[in-house]
């Protein structure tokens, strides 16, 4: 730890020297409320780590004005826009490479918050594993394939020594080197398949899913954090096309609380239909909800023992 610790501090002062000589930029601003910060985690997921960092302290400058009065609240007919997110813009998904016949406005959103019983790196170690569909119980089949070094993205957990990211990368780009950044992001391609779920029983889906983790400094703090962004490939239809999932993106934000506590925030948009059911209706929104806030008890038990899960 000692050895981090003078890392950090050699890197701080580099950086005050390259202030000196060429100044410096202003610390990039925080979003402001719930609604403009999820949109920025999407957006700026692959920014540098300042303004990623930014988002972080957004979110929990939310979190300890009002957000905390959502944790552990179920959504109902009556809260549906407490947990509501406004719909994304084409300026939210502009980094992604999405189909051009895809109308983003129609990407409904909604939040989940909750406490988990675990430390950061605890329900990090779940996220990267391939087998979803054991960890989680939202998946009946998971298929993962790792497009950047598993391996170097663990060691940087426990070494806690991550790749610096001092500006926006695009993972997406055909020349781009995922080794450079391994320890920091990890890059995946993944076939999931949900199951039956509210109206409809999709097939297996693509979907694309990043992790990016590290030590941020949040309320004056160096605090450890790990974000997931995923979105949809391609669209998907029951076997009579009745049901459908055109579009999906998410953020998962877990933030460490110190004591063996995160926080955990996971915003989605979606963009589905079925019979007499709209991506809009509240019985589509709060369904999402209540099922991340299962999610979230799932993996403090987990954490806490009271459910077994085969090692990989």
């Amino acid at each position: 730890m000692q050895k981090n610790q003078q890392s950090r501090l050699l890197l701080w002062l580099c950086g005050a020297c390259s202030c000196l000589a060429i100044g410096c930029r202003p610390p990039p601003q925080a979003p402001q409320g719930l609604k403009d910060t999820a949109r920025y985690l999407l957006r700026e997921f692959h920014a540098d780590d300042a303004t990623f960092g930014a988002g972080l302290q957004g979110l929990m400058n939310w979190y300890n004005d009002e957000g905390h009065l959502l944790i552990g609240e179920a959504a109902t007919v009556d809260n549906t826009e407490s947990f509501s997110l406004d719909v994304l813009t084409d300026e939210d998904v502009v980094g992604l490479p999405l189909r051009e016949d895809i109308v983003i406005e129609q990407a409904m959103g909604v939040v989940a918050l909750a406490n988990i019983g675990c430390s950061w790196q605890s329900l990090e170690s779940y996220m990267v594993r391939a087998d979803q569909d054991v960890v989680s119980e939202d998946w009946e089949g998971y298929q993962r394939s790792f497009l950047s070094s598993r391996s170097d993205f663990e060691n940087a957990t426990l070494s806690d020594d991550y790749a610096r990211i001092n500006e926006a990368i695009d993972p997406f780009d055909a020349e781009f080197d995922p080794a450079e950044f391994g320890s920091s992001v990890l890059m995946t391609d993944n076939i999931a398949n949900p199951g039956p779920i509210l109206f409809t029983d999709l097939p297996a889906y693509g979907v694309r899913l990043h992790l990016r983790h590290g030590v941020f400094t949040i309320d004056d703090g160096e605090t450890g954090a790990v974000v997931a962004l995923s979105f949809t490939s391609d669209p998907v239809y029951d076997d009579n096309g009745s049901s459908g999932l055109l579009q999906s993106y998410s953020v998962e934000v877990i933030i460490d609380q110190g004591s063996g506590q995160s926080l955990r925030l996971l915003a989605l948009w979606n963009d589905s239909f079925g019979p007499g059911v709209e991506s809009d209706s509240a019985i589509v929104l709060n369904y999402a909800v209540n099922r991340a806030l299962d999610s979230a008890d799932h993996l403090s038990d987990l954490c806490a023992g009271m459910i077994d899960i085969p090692d990989e």
